[in-house]
């Protein structure tokens, strides 16, 4: 009788170990996926990074600091590439500021700077300047804060507040290609071409 039981189990067991392989290795490919999106991300390269956390997510859907770094990033991709933000991606950022806790003193700047972007879509820019600022607050290093400051100035039409966030771009970042082309054009719409 025991062998005949033995004899049941061991298919039971044979595919428990298989499903157990399989998770392991499905774990192990999430894993390599995420630290993929992460270097991506450091280097600034949101569409990697995204396809990274995308093909993470097939793997694992249900893993919620995944699901968290997939919400992160879009942020920081709204923060520090506004122009790539479509308007029918604000109702996904809202979202993931709601989530991730924007308003919480411990935010990064970066989520300040995508919560004024999402504010500056929906008009509100008193709103978005003083997420600008506090983000500024926050770390007055942070280039993207100043860049978002200086673009609203611009399209406010304040060209001397304008120029001044971006010579504070640059200042902060001199090597940021995006402060330094603004800054020049700023420079030439003032008729300074001198200092362009």
């Amino acid at each position: 009788l025991v062998a005949l039981v033995a004899i049941l189990l061991v298919p039971v067991a044979l595919h428990s170990m298989t499903e157990w392989r399989h998770v392991r290795a499905r774990r192990a490919a999430t894993q390599q996926h995420m630290e993929r999106a992460l270097a991506a991300l450091e280097a600034g390269e949101y569409p990697r990074a995204e396809v990274a956390l995308e093909t993470a997510r097939s793997l694992s859907p249900l893993e919620p600091e995944l699901v968290r770094q997939i919400l992160h990033t879009g942020v920081l991709r709204a923060a520090e590439r506004p122009y790539t933000l479509q308007d029918k991606e604000l109702d996904t950022l809202d979202y993931a500021l709601e989530v991730l806790g924007s308003d919480s003193p411990a935010a990064p700047p970066a989520y300040l700077v995508a919560r004024a972007q999402l504010q500056l879509r929906r008009g509100e820019a008193d709103q978005a300047r003083a997420s600008l600022q506090q983000a500024i607050e926050r770390e007055p290093g942070y280039v993207h804060a100043h860049l978002g400051l200086a673009e609203l100035h611009r399209q406010a039409g304040r060209r001397l507040e304008a120029l001044a966030a971006y010579e504070k771009a640059h200042e902060v970042a001199p090597k940021n290609l995006t402060a330094l082309n603004n800054l020049g054009v700023q420079y030439m719409d003032m008729g300074r071409s001198e200092d362009a």
